[in-house]
């Protein structure tokens, strides 16, 4: 490897990597410090409120229960309970409506990515039902 060599496309997430990294870094040194922003004028967010734990629970214990299942069932579907449970968590006004458009929309992300960027999700296993996911 010389300085001849093109740059690839592995050498992208090291560099977003290293930038989200740097900036949580930043983000914790800000927060331990007490600064807060500077609050706009039609905001309507009490930057003084604690934060809401319930709301955060739900959401890490739907990204949590995403994280199993997506072996086993697949992007499209796992895709699908993760943007309903994130409009749930998020306590979304609409919920019926959240879950249809998650229902139809996660399908479509992973088949957009997987063509137009090339980017494999996890094949669903039920399309394999004779051999148990767990098995090589």
């Amino acid at each position: 490897m010389g300085f001849a060599d093109p740059v690839n496309p592995r050498v992208f997430p090291y560099l977003i990597g290293t930038g989200m990294v740097v900036l949580s870094v930043l983000l914790a040194l800000a927060t331990a410090r007490g600064d807060l922003p500077q609050a706009e004028e039609r905001e309507d967010v009490d930057l003084t409120t604690p934060a809401d734990w319930v709301t955060v629970a739900k959401l890490v214990g739907i990204l949590v229960l995403n994280l199993l299942l997506v072996n086993l069932l697949g992007w499209a579907i796992t895709g699908s309970l993760l943007f309903a449970g994130a409009a749930w968590g998020l306590w979304a006004a609409g919920r019926r409506f959240a879950t249809c458009s998650s229902v139809a929309c996660s399908p479509w992300a992973a088949g957009t990515s997987s063509t137009g960027l090339a980017c494999r999700s996890p094949p669903a296993s039920l399309r394999d039902p004779v051999r148990p996911p767990w098995t090589p």
